[in-house]
């Protein structure tokens, strides 16, 4: 049966996942010798087929099919244990797909008649490797540096895996298939499912191997063992999504999703969220909606729902009209907040109502509606989850300005001659400001690429990323032309600005930042909760070094609007112990950062919260804290009202030391 790859992100923090077992697998491609065995020493060919859709190759363009050494599955009752590093290019065993149309693709891989993977201990005791076999997945990976061979930027966080022939079946056991490799001379591998019920655990019975390959199937308490010449090879997880509740009612539905949420979110206890509370809430709302068959009702209850997190990973398919029937109209001016707390008008729109009474950029914002300005905005409400307090101060910035049409509000204003007046002011429908206020401050065009370079006046490089959400080879290529060329320039410091960036795909960040390392150290700890709800610890976020070095000096641009995966590459470059790196900014990111997976409800509506959270030194990592920069450029009357980059001004000086 074909299978297909949905999006997946555990090492994506726009992120949705899967997790290869709690037992995540190396991302090392084991070696060995390419070549046919003889006949009646087991397996030498695997096939397969699976499904590719023309999402995911925007984002995967290169996938290839790799042996994947499992011999670093190990958790305490996992009876396989050890490690694996990645092997010299030489000695990597890996297919590419062929492309069989509509989205469908197969491959055949040939397997290596000595692999060279870890030999892996079945009993946990010590034993001469000469005897115990080597165990592998076979995995579809990403081929982040888009080359022919896997390099070491393109493992970390875990395995650049779209899918593997071992995953988790829906009760949170191993199911899938492994490819084991035995020299012979008395090497053993489990047979069947042992007392405690879970596959590959020690108490399960052994036999002994035949040399040569044996695809080893473990999704049936009695295991299968394959030794046909040509064995083909499934994908159980990338058929299954254990997040779709689409064929359930919408109240069946909501409540399965809650009830998940329950198990798996990892930021309850950070954010204060009191379940039974919010089923209480919104289940009787989902209930009315799904009796009167209302969509709008159910998608706006889906959507109120999602705020209750303060989380900026938690978001739902936005009830389109209800935004445009509250946030359509605007009074016709933006403001915006200094750090002393005063509200300046920062833009005036010339037909609007604002302009007809004659505010003016530059005035100060006194009184909104019978409230002091302080109160007013500590009132609006958000359009949007956000995860950190500044975050959301700045969107009550943006969002006090728009509401129904014809919605009336009397405002107090000084303007700059020090004189205080007040207008009543009439919202009107102006499509172009719902945009800029729902929009970052200082987001790229939508048709730019996801990397841009170019020398600044000042002689310091500047590169702006746009996006970690992208092709992962057409990034990997841009960003190292940009470096290259910036060298070639004669350039020796640069900017990078990854402000008003969303996110994306966590390697694209290690990718960018393995420039500048000098060696490699740990991020963080990624934690996900098991079948309990308990949350384990899934392995570090080990941020490598690449070939391609920087040495000079380099500022990081962040703002609020720079999360999750742009946060996890200022967090990176910001614990290079390097003195020549400095993070550059008005307020820390987002404050946005975890791992996310998506949820299919009825009625085609979607739903996104995080479900791997990180840590450090036993401290939740960056939610609702952001990146701290080392250069806080101050927000100022001069600086709201100027057109001058200021945040961009302070990196160049910060960039040259």
């Amino acid at each position: 049966m074909d299978s297909t790859i949905r999006s997946s992100s555990w090492f994506g923090r726009n992120r949705t996942s899967r997790v290869l077992l709690v037992l995540v697998m190396s991302l090392a491609i084991l070696p060995g010798t390419a070549g046919a065995q003889r006949d009646g020493d087991g397996a030498t060919t695997l096939t397969g087929s699976l499904t590719i859709t023309a999402a995911d190759l925007a984002t995967y363009s290169e996938p290839l099919v790799v042996l994947t050494d499992a011999s670093i599955l190990e958790t305490e009752t996992d009876v396989i244990a050890g490690g694996a590093t990645l092997p010299s290019v030489p000695s990597q065993i890996a297919a590419g797909l062929v492309d069989e149309g509509n989205d469908g693709y197969s491959f055949s891989l040939s397997l290596p008649i000595a692999p060279q993977g870890k030999p892996t201990s079945i009993t946990g005791a010590d034993a001469d490797a000469d005897t115990l076999p080597q165990v592998f997945a076979v995995d579809i990976v990403s081929n982040v540096a888009g080359t022919p061979f896997l390099t070491g930027v393109d493992g970390y966080d875990g395995s650049p895996t779209l899918v593997s022939s071992v995953d988790l079946n829906a009760s949170g056991g191993a199911t899938g298939q492994l490819a084991v490799w035995s020299g012979g001379d008395g090497a053993q591998f489990p047979s069947e499912v042992g007392d405690d019920g879970e596959a590959l655990t020690e108490d399960d019975p052994l036999t002994d191997l035949e040399a040569g390959w044996t695809i080893v199937d473990i999704s049936s308490d009695t295991y299968d063992f394959d030794r046909d010449a040509e064995v083909r090879v499934g994908f159980p997880g990338a058929s299954i999504d254990p997040n779709d509740f689409s064929d359930q009612g919408w109240a069946e539905g909501f409540t399965s999703l809650v009830d998940q949420l329950e198990r798996e979110y990892p930021f309850d206890d950070l954010k204060g969220i009191d379940f039974d509370a919010l089923r209480d809430t919104y289940l009787p709302m989902v209930e009315q909606a799904e009796q009167d068959d209302d969509v709008d009702a159910y998608t706006l209850a889906v959507y109120q729902f999602s705020l209750e997190f303060n989380d900026g990973h938690v978001s739902s398919t936005p009830p389109l009209n209800w935004f445009q029937d509250n946030y359509g109209a605007g009074y016709g001016l933006t403001v915006d907040q200094a750090d002393d707390g005063t509200v300046y008008v920062v833009g005036v729109a010339d037909r609007g109502s604002a302009n007809d009474a004659g505010i003016e950029v530059g005035d100060t914002i006194e009184d909104w509606d019978g409230d002091d300005i302080e109160t007013a905005l500590a009132d609006t409400p958000l359009a949007l989850s956000a995860s950190s307090d500044f975050a959301r101060d700045n969107q009550r910035a943006d969002l006090i300005t728009r509401a129904p049409a014809n919605t009336t509000v009397e405002v107090g204003y000084t303007n700059a001659d020090g004189k205080s007046d007040s207008a009543k002011l009439k919202a009107k429908r102006d499509f172009a400001g719902y945009i800029e206020a729902l929009s970052p401050e200082n987001a790229s065009d939508d048709a730019a690429m996801p990397i841009e370079s170019r020398v600044l006046p000042s002689g310091v490089g500047y590169v702006r990323i746009n996006t970690f959400s992208t092709d992962v080879v057409l990034f990997t290529h841009q960003w190292d032309y940009a470096i290259r060329a910036l060298e070639a320039y004669g350039v020796t410091d640069i900017v990078v600005d990854v402000r008003a960036n969303g996110g994306g795909l966590a390697m694209l960040g290690f990718y960018a930042s393995s420039t500048f390392a000098e060696e490699t150290f740990t991020l963080d700890t990624a934690f996900i909760a098991n079948a309990d709800g308990k949350f384990v610890d899934a392995g570090d976020e080990i941020v490598p070094v690449s070939d391609a070095h920087w040495d000079g000096g380099v500022a990081v641009l962040v703002d609020d609007d720079c999360a999750s995966a742009c946060e996890q590459f200022a967090a990176t470059m910001d614990g290079i112990q390097r003195d020549d790196i400095a993070i550059v900014g008005n307020t820390p990111s987002a404050g946005v950062y975890a791992a996310i997976a998506s949820w299919t409800l009825p009625d085609g509506l979607t739903f996104q919260a995080p479900f791997i959270r990180y840590e450090n030194d036993g401290k939740i990592f960056l939610e609702s804290q952001g990146v701290e920069p080392d250069v806080v450029v101050p927000v100022t009357d001069d600086s709201l009202l100027s057109p001058d980059d200021e945040v961009l001004q302070a990196g160049e000086v910060a960039a040259q030391g």
